[in-house]
């Protein structure tokens, strides 16, 4: 009993291990789909201001994933927030930097290899 125990625990431990992997590869894939989108918007250009909470919305990412994807391209520097006065509905404004735009042309460089920031195209597309 006592090794169906152990083997149990085993077994629990590399259930959640892979459920964590699956959930972080989520977490890149919201990240590169917002990116993606303001790069593709913007016609890859860092001068294009937008409101990213509207491209979040059109891509199907709920606010609580859509911040916490904001906050890290924000403090990555792939995104340049852009607030256009004090009020709340300009905070989320931001615009792609060029090494968001390095990032997004990374993943499409080789479609099979993990980037920096974002799996492997080939993987987000399955």
């Amino acid at each position: 009993m006592l090794f169906l125990n152990l083997n149990n625990k085993f077994f629990h431990s590399k259930i959640l291990s892979f459920m964590e992997s699956l959930h972080v590869h989520h977490r890149k894939v919201e990240r590169f789909t917002l990116l993606y989108a303001i790069y593709k918007k913007s016609m890859s250009s860092t001068d294009y201001v937008v409101d990213m909470r509207e491209i979040a919305h059109q891509e199907g990412i709920g606010y609580k994933a859509f911040k916490a994807a904001f906050d890290y391209l924000c403090s990555q520097q792939l995104l340049r927030p852009r607030v256009l006065n004090d009020s709340n509905d300009s905070f989320y404004y931001a615009s792609i930097t060029n090494e968001g735009i390095n990032a997004i042309e990374d993943v499409f460089r080789e479609e099979n290899r993990e980037s920096t920031y974002f799996p492997a195209y080939r993987k987000m597309m399955n």
